[in-house]
């Protein structure tokens, strides 16, 4: 009789279906008003990235009007470089900051932005931003199990570093009296194109006592206007036996102002146990004899679209 983590794999099934993290934002235009001339990618000689309106200047300062209409003054001794960037451009610079392939960044979505996501074309979820700080969202299938709903709320702490926290819950299906999910907390250092992120979370099951600690690293890069670099390696830290260890990179494609696609390979190692019982007539003794081991498959392809509202 083979017997698998049930619990902990059905839980992470739940997280894999249930982005509880903001995913689709983007340049929101009527934000603020801008054109082809006016808006600027400004580098700064520490490699920060800045992007705004020039709306003051003189020979000592430029002041940018940024997309969450915040102004930044910048001393011109401090800037690399400076550019203009068009709309086609902006769009590619500006992918999916708030979400890798499963795993939040502490990024939020905007206020009135949002996103419709689906994976393996098994799970669909909608996200959207409540205000600048508090997404909200659901993810369910086409069989309406599981469902789930999350929210987190994020942080800025400075200009390239993001906190936040949150938590999803729901149920595997309709008879399953019992609720599941996960609370956590993420860390983001980086801007809104290239950024690393470090997720801890704890996860639970209904009334029982089993729980599923976990943790996950992410990062996103940008190649080129259309394409980033993403990935992320998740770990699920079994309370008995070897811990669950999977993820991988991909390749986040941008088709068209509001389309993303997700291409990638990801892989799992998890640990198996086979219970065998055996029956011994003359003593009339059941004896039950318990073997691990650990089951690995690599690569699973991956692949995901997201269309940003």
């Amino acid at each position: 009789m083979k017997k698998t983590k049930i619990v902990p794999i059905l839980l992470l099934l739940a997280i894999l279906f249930t982005p509880s993290r903001a995913y689709g934002q983007d340049f929101k235009e009527d934000r603020i008003e801008f054109n082809d001339t006016n808006f600027y990618r400004i580098l700064t000689k520490d490699d920060q990235e800045h992007y705004g309106l020039i709306v003051r200047e003189d020979n000592d300062y430029i002041v940018l009007k940024k997309i969450d209409l915040n102004e930044e003054t910048i001393p011109k001794f401090a800037i690399k470089e400076r550019e203009i960037i068009d709309r086609v451009k902006l769009f590619g610079y500006k992918t999916h900051p708030t979400r890798y392939l499963y795993s939040p960044s502490a990024i939020p979505l905007k206020r009135g932005s949002g996103y419709l996501n689906m994976l393996y074309f098994l799970a669909f979820q909608a996200q959207y931003g409540l205000t600048d700080n508090l997404t909200v969202g659901i993810t369910t299938t086409p069989a309406f199990m599981p469902t789930l709903i999350n929210a987190k709320y994020s942080y800025k702490v400075d200009e390239n570093f993001y906190i936040a926290a949150g938590a999803q819950v729901g149920r595997l299906w309709y008879t399953n009296e019992q609720s599941l999910g996960v609370v956590f907390g993420t860390a983001t250092y980086g801007n809104e194109i290239n950024n690393i992120s470090m997720n801890l979370g704890w996860g639970f099951y209904g009334k029982s006592n089993e729980n599923l600690p976990m943790a996950t690293i992410s990062w996103a890069y940008k190649s080129t206007d259309k394409v980033q670099f993403i990935g992320e390696f998740w770990g699920l830290f079994h309370a008995k036996g070897a811990p669950t260890f999977l993820g991988g990179p991909a390749l986040r494609i941008k088709s068209g102002k509001n389309l993303f696609f997700d291409v990638g390979v990801v892989g799992f190692s998890t640990e198996i146990t086979e219970t065998e019982e055996t029956f011994d007539p003359i003593t009339n003794v059941t004896t039950k004899v318990t073997k691990s081991e650990i089951l690995t498959r690599l690569p699973l392809p991956f692949v995901g679209f997201s269309l940003t509202l």
